[in-house]
């Protein structure tokens, strides 16, 4: 998929029907005019959005208010780059993010992203995430995509109503919708949401679509004012009020898999800072995570597996003992790790709440194997042996006829890469370079509005 600069667009793009594509990081925005018929990004344009903010312990939150201000600007300045009127505004996003709003639109509050763990704060009744967990049973578990773990908006709501949070008729609308919202200005469907985006609160039904009532009602949260949930992608106002098409916002790991041309029978390993194991299904099944997708299908998934993050906390501690920093220290672990085919050391990245509790540790060092290259063999086997359960967890133990590898980390360091391919049977393996992969899926989604 192309990708041209500012400086060639100017000599050699004539937009037929371009859109205008925003993905939202929170942290960070990434945009670009994307233009449907010559499948290309144009003037990709990546700008900091507001800090997180850490007000008390285990909090992580965004100013709303700040955040959609700051997507409202990367539009503006993008849509001042076609000639013309866009011929509509597609976003896509982090998930996990929930903005309690009122009757007009307004934010109650901070948007708590996914990284807000004040659910797993315990008192003499345990945390509020476990006191969740004990209310739902296997069925409402099941029924809402398995997604249940700290952070998401089913437990921060629920934390929230057990502090005595007035919840009714208020109505919780995601990072993402609330910033369609805000560029699409008024309209009684600008807080639609489309289910990629509805499903990562923690609380839809993914195989009909609807809110989950039993879960709601569980958690505390039947008085809640939800909005309507779209499977396709549904223009929900204009920019500004009077402008072109604001259409429903989609999960960015969606987006990404779209953008990558994830295709049915394929296995995806994502890795970048974070991870993710999934495959297209047409059906959601079993007890893996299950996402809506788009065209009707699901992703049978496994997210929030160790990886950039957790390798890069280990790898700063080898820097602080001397010795090469930043791509001169990926290389050095390179030829070092070469040097250790296998190793009884064993290791955990777990360093951070994800799929389990945040638990790293490192075992079976002596003194022979108290070397860098054997705790970063280590550590590849650690992260190689999360990828073949995650792969199991899926429907899809190796060998594996096909994969599709994706993401920074997979990317830079080729001795992950082979120990990946070596253990799922040495598969046709797809190497995708998507650095807009997320823009790229919206490329796509542009396609097919078009």
């Amino acid at each position: 998929m192309a990708t041209t600069s500012s400086k060639a667009c100017a000599t050699s793009w004539n937009p037929p029907v371009p859109f205008v594509g925003v993905d939202i990081g929170g942290s960070f925005l990434k945009g670009a005019v994307l233009d449907p018929v010559g499948q290309a990004l144009h003037h990709v344009v990546r700008t900091a959005g507001p800090q997180l903010e850490t007000p008390v312990r285990l909090a992580r939150t965004l100013d709303p208010v700040q955040l959609a201000a700051s997507v409202v600007e990367l539009t503006n300045r993008l849509v001042e780059k076609v000639d013309g009127t866009p011929e509509g505004i597609l976003l896509s996003g982090q998930m996990h993010g929930v903005v309690l709003v009122d009757g007009h639109g307004k934010p109650r509050d901070a948007i708590y992203t996914w990284q807000d763990n004040r659910d797993t704060i315990a008192d003499n009744e345990g945390s509020p995430l476990g006191r969740l967990a004990s209310l739902l049973n296997e069925d409402d578990r099941t029924a809402t995509g398995n997604e249940l773990r700290p952070g998401i908006p089913l437990s921060t709501l629920h934390r929230l109503a057990l502090e005595g949070v007035d919840v009714d008729g208020l109505m919780p609308a995601s990072l993402l919708s609330f910033c369609a919202a805000t560029l699409a200005a008024r309209g009684p469907n600008r807080f639609d949401m489309h289910a990629t985006d509805a499903a990562a609160h923690g609380f839809l039904e993914i195989r009909t679509g609807a809110w989950h009532a039993p879960t709601l009602q569980k958690a505390g949260l039947d008085g809640l004012r939800l909005p309507d949930v779209h499977a396709d992608i549904t223009m929900i106002g204009r920019l500004h009020g009077t402008g072109c098409p604001v259409y429903t916002a989609v999960g960015d790991h969606q987006a990404s898999l779209l953008g990558i041309g994830l295709a049915p029978g394929e296995l995806s390993i994502n890795i970048a800072t974070g991870s993710q194991v999934s495959v297209i299904e047409d059906m959601p099944m079993g007890s893996a995570q299950a996402r809506p997708y788009f065209d009707g299908s699901f992703l049978r998934t496994v997210t929030h597996l160790p990886a950039g993050r957790a390798l890069n906390a280990l790898f700063s501690l080898l820097a602080e003992l001397g010795g090469p920093s930043g791509d001169d220290l990926w290389r050095s672990l390179e030829a070092r790790v070469a040097d250790v085919p296998t190793t009884p050391v064993r290791a955990s990245l777990d360093f951070f709440a994800g799929t389990s509790e945040a638990d790293g540790w490192l075992r079976h060092l002596t003194e022979d194997t108290l070397d860098v290259g054997n705790v970063v063999r280590a550590a590849l086997d650690s992260m190689v042996g999360n990828y073949l359960e995650a792969a199991r967890s899926v429907g899809w133990p190796p060998p594996v006829e096909r994969l599709a590898l994706s993401g920074g980390l997979v990317q830079r360091f080729e001795p992950l890469r082979s120990s990946l391919v070596e253990s799922f049977g040495a598969p046709n393996v797809r190497l995708c370079h998507d650095d807009d992969a997320s823009l790229a899926g919206l490329l796509e989604l542009s396609r097919m509005l078009a």
